[in-house]
């Protein structure tokens, strides 16, 4: 049976366009395919990078004996002049270059500028690192109070270097707050 209603029409019928139109219409039609197809392969690119790339593993849980075990490695083996950079991540990131001479600061810079209250430098030092990671190995407990964070507790993990003890790598995870804060040893150097 055959319908009563007229047959649509649309405007790609190109038999009612001018030749002008159709060759318009057939270049904009290019483009657009084109568009989608570099708009998808693209997707791909990323998409195999973000699968491709190796996650970091976490580090291990910090503990009292582990930080113990690594002061004494670095009052042991840590060199008293080294260099270091640390990328800190958190509610003041940065990036922090250190150099110390017989367990003294000599130069300190975040983010490319050097402090003017001299009292910051010590900051970072490995020995100032590890009372860091006492103190909040003391507080985790108490993290909304200590930290302002929105949970009670705060996970610590760090990971300390093989030869000489200091932490490579540490981070306070805590919700809300000033409960998160991360930094990575980037580079170490004993120097004379």
């Amino acid at each position: 049976m055959k319908s009563s209603l007229p047959e649509p029409r649309f405007a790609a019928d190109h038999a009612e366009l001018p030749e002008g139109a159709k060759a318009r219409r057939r270049l904009k039609s290019g483009w657009v395919v084109l568009g989608v197809a570099v708009g998808l392969m693209g997707s791909c690119v990323v998409g195999l990078y973000v699968i491709g790339k190796p996650a970091v593993p976490a580090a291990p849980v910090l503990t009292w004996e582990r930080l113990e075990a690594a002061e004494r490695q670095w009052q042991a083996k840590g060199p008293r002049s080294y260099k270091l950079e640390v990328e800190v991540r958190g509610a003041q990131p940065g990036h922090v270059v250190l150099q110390v001479q017989n367990g003294e600061v000599i130069a300190m810079s975040r983010d490319g500028a050097t402090p003017r209250q001299r009292r910051t430098w010590d900051y970072w030092t490995v020995p100032n690192q590890f009372g860091i990671l006492r103190t909040d190995l003391e507080n985790a407990g108490q993290a909304a109070k200590v930290f302002g964070a929105d949970s009670e507790t705060a996970v610590l993990r760090a990971q300390f270097d093989s030869e000489y003890g200091y932490p490579i790598r540490y981070e306070r995870l805590a919700l809300g707050g000033m409960g998160e804060m991360r930094w990575q040893i980037t580079r170490f150097e004993p120097t004379r």
